[in-house]
């Protein structure tokens, strides 16, 4: 028996072109400005948080869970706090805010560490 001849056919190929999505520089740098300013507003409040930590340390023996809890109360209201301070808290992404409840937490604990051990006794 004869096999028939197998014919392969060449399917058109799917043209696929990328085209970027609109990108504007200058709201880029504009929000990035304004995530930076943010950035260092609660590093300022990180290192407040973290003298009034080492200070209730100084009070007594257990006094540091009292500071410890303010750390965190003012980690809860921190966005309550920024829009006191007139900052439009919507616009910030919420890994940014994010990595700032980190670097306030991170902040306050290093700054009482410091000031509780030798030099500043």
């Amino acid at each position: 028996m004869a096999k028939k001849k197998r014919r392969i056919r060449e399917e058109p190929k799917e043209s696929y072109e990328f085209t970027p999505a609109e990108f504007d520089e200058r709201e880029f740098i504009l929000k990035e400005l304004f995530e930076t300013k943010v950035f260092f507003i609660v590093i300022l409040f990180g290192v407040l948080a973290g003298v009034q930590w080492a200070l209730f340390y100084r009070l007594g023996n257990y006094m540091w869970i009292v500071g410890l809890l303010v750390c965190i109360l003012l980690i809860s209201q921190m966005k309550k706090i920024l829009e006191i301070l007139g900052i439009r808290v919507e616009m910030m992404q919420g890994k940014s805010m994010a990595g700032n409840y980190v670097m306030f937490m991170l902040l306050a604990t290093g700054v009482s560490i410091l000031l509780i051990n030798a030099p500043f006794l």
